[in-house]
């Protein structure tokens, strides 16, 4: 229920901005989304490897500085279990944050196939993740943005690099991250 609540609320706050900034040249945009990245295998001795997943939310706000490079900022957030300072045998579950900046080539606008409900972008990261120390992440994928709205869209984004996932007091490394969610440009 808080979720909707946040969406709707996000959705208010943004169509005030879009009258606000509907004389800008450049687009800008936000988006949020939910993240999946696939699962990792630790190891342990003796054991069968096990598989870790994380689920978060992030946020992203861009701006195009030309009509095909657009660059912008984002903050992901994943739940992640770490073991208590009271008891090693507990683990407590708390928010890590994944901050970084990205680039983005529009290749609908590079091959001129102009769309207003469509957008295909080559994308490229680069940030960290704050879990059991600080751990660099990069990633380089496919984003594809239907806008059936004038201004709300939905997205879809599939990158391929170095991903952190934090489990049981352990981090370990991902290649594939999936994200989709819900865009917003003026």
């Amino acid at each position: 229920m808080r979720t909707i609540r946040f969406l709707f609320a996000f959705i208010f706050v943004m169509s005030c901005f879009c009258e606000l900034r509907a004389q800008d040249k450049n687009v800008k945009h936000v988006s949020i989304n939910y993240l999946y990245r696939t699962p990792a295998a630790r190891e342990t001795l003796g054991n069968p490897p096990h598989y870790l997943t994380n689920q978060g939310v992030g946020i992203t706000c861009g701006m195009e500085l030309t009509k095909v490079w657009e660059m912008g900022i984002y903050c992901n957030f994943f739940q992640s279990e770490f073991e208590s300072n009271i008891d090693p045998m507990i683990f407590d579950t708390r928010w890590v944050a994944s901050p970084g900046i990205y680039s983005r080539i529009h290749l609908l606008d590079v091959a001129n196939m102009n769309s207003s409900h469509f957008d295909l972008g080559l994308d490229s990261k680069i940030g960290g993740t704050f879990a059991s120390g600080c751990h660099l992440e990069y990633a380089f994928g496919l984003t594809g943005q239907y806008y059936p709205l004038q201004h709300l869209g939905i997205s879809l984004s599939a990158e391929f690099g170095n991903f952190t996932i934090a489990r049981l007091g352990h981090t370990n490394t991902s290649h594939f991250q999936m994200q989709g969610g819900l865009t917003w440009r003026w």
